[in-house]
């Protein structure tokens, strides 16, 4: 432990830097003050020349599209965001608003070129919060990386619904050019959600962001949030119903079924549920949203979802599909290929089936007799995870029916609408 004389003297060195927070010898957080300092982007350094982190120097990127694993790099080519969504951490960043601030798309290709004498890579994820804020800049930059390497480099990132709308004309050539997976913070699936969440675009533009995308075939990384602290149980079958009007029920990640929007200190909604609460939450560990859910119904689906599905049986139902993956990159039958892949299907519609569910419940019950599937889900996922061989799997096929690939119109299409 620092001494009384050091801990004063710590204090007052930390007190003369700007935009400083530290925690005091008395285990108080401390605030240094406060500073507009912003580094132009046209002084950036390369970030890739300091790339020492074993892991980052250990990255892939699985191309779909081409068929390989590529060996990757990451960096990150802009600061803030121009948006203010009221849930997003990057607002509390500058207390007059967002200020976004990237380097030029010729100085971002010469850092990838520079990198390329030190590295070996052959994907590049850029890491910007909202890469494709300015449309020129996305494009030249693009053919800039495509003359790299004879054009053999492939990129992804990430972006906002309206952004990528305004490119989505020029998606084909950026494929072309190496595009393979746009992260898209499309964040909920009814209007009146995004308005809470400050989104500016309709739920029609979510749904054209994503057919977009398809339509390309570039990987989507879905950023969605299912559950808030301030929902009622309607916006939660609204964001079932948008999974299925945007063809991604079967999205290769459950990550957007269980998200819960996390409460960030400086946010517009930490700042309203603070006022309805009456208390500042703690600024030294990010409080656990579900505690602060108010409505009795969203309460009480979240905890079953949650507790009740997603903690005893996600790992294996991820687990079992991995299984089912394995056999089918294995086998030559084209009869159980079939099966299996029409049994991952069912499998990889268990998280929409059961939150369906629940959200239509009349009354809270146990899991098994709100879900009616509920014990053919766990039986077949434990019958996968013990399978001995490929006869067994075959015999313990059943019969299924799904909301459809890519959006078709399926069983649950009808029941939804």
């Amino acid at each position: 432990m620092p001494s009384l004389k050091n801990s004063i003297d710590y204090d007052n060195w930390a007190e003369q830097i700007p935009n400083t927070v530290w925690i005091n010898s008395k285990g108080k957080i401390k605030h240094s003050l406060d500073k507009k300092l912003q580094l132009p982007a046209s002084e950036w350094e390369n970030p890739l020349m300091e790339y020492h982190s074993e892991r980052l120097q250990n990255l892939y990127f699985t191309d779909r599209r081409d068929k390989k694993k590529r060996t990757a790099i990451a960096l990150t080519s802009s600061r803030g965001c121009p948006l203010s969504c009221s849930f997003c951490a990057i607002v509390a960043a500058d207390k007059e608003g967002p200020k976004w601030r990237a380097v030029e798309a010729e100085t971002l290709v010469a850092w990838i070129g520079e990198a390329l004498n030190s590295y070996d890579f052959q994907h590049i994820y850029i890491m910007d919060a909202n890469f494709f804020v300015k449309k020129e800049r996305v494009l030249a930059f693009s053919r800039g990386l495509h003359k790299l390497r004879g054009g053999t480099l492939t990129w992804s990132s990430s972006s906002t619904v309206g952004y990528l709308l305004k490119i989505r004309h020029e998606l084909p050539t950026l494929v072309l050019q190496g595009l393979r997976l746009v992260e898209m913070g499309i964040e909920v699936g009814s209007q009146s959600q995004l308005d809470y969440m400050n989104k500016r675009v309709s739920v029609q533009n979510n749904i054209d962001a994503i057919k977009a995308l398809q339509k390309n075939n570039i990987d989507i990384g879905l950023d969605f949030i299912m559950f808030y602290h301030d929902q009622k149980k309607q916006e939660i079958i609204d964001n079932l119903i948008f999974l299925v009007s945007a063809g991604v029920t079967e999205h290769e990640s459950f990550d957007h079924y269980f998200n819960i929007m996390m409460l960030y200190p400086g946010t517009p909604v930490r700042h309203n549920l603070e006022n309805s609460i009456g208390e500042k939450l703690s600024l030294e560990k990010l409080p656990f949203s579900r505690d602060f859910i108010d409505n009795y119904d969203v309460k009480k689906i979240y905890s079953t979802f949650i507790d009740d599905f997603a903690k005893p049986w996600l790992g294996k139902l991820e687990a079992a599909i991995s299984s089912n993956l394995r056999v089918l990159s294995q086998s030559k039958s084209k009869s159980l290929k079939a099966q299996l892949s029409l049994m991952n299907i069912y499998l990889r519609h268990m998280p929409f089936i059961v939150l369906w569910e629940l959200s239509h419940a009349k009354k809270h019950a146990p899991i098994e007799v709100i879900v009616p599937q509920f014990s053919n889900y766990t039986h077949l996922i434990e019958s996968l995870l013990h399978r001995k061989d490929e006869a067994t799997i075959a015999r313990k096929i059943v019969e299924i029916g799904t909301t459809g690939v890519g959006g078709r119109s399926g069983e649950l299409i009808s029941k939804i609408s």
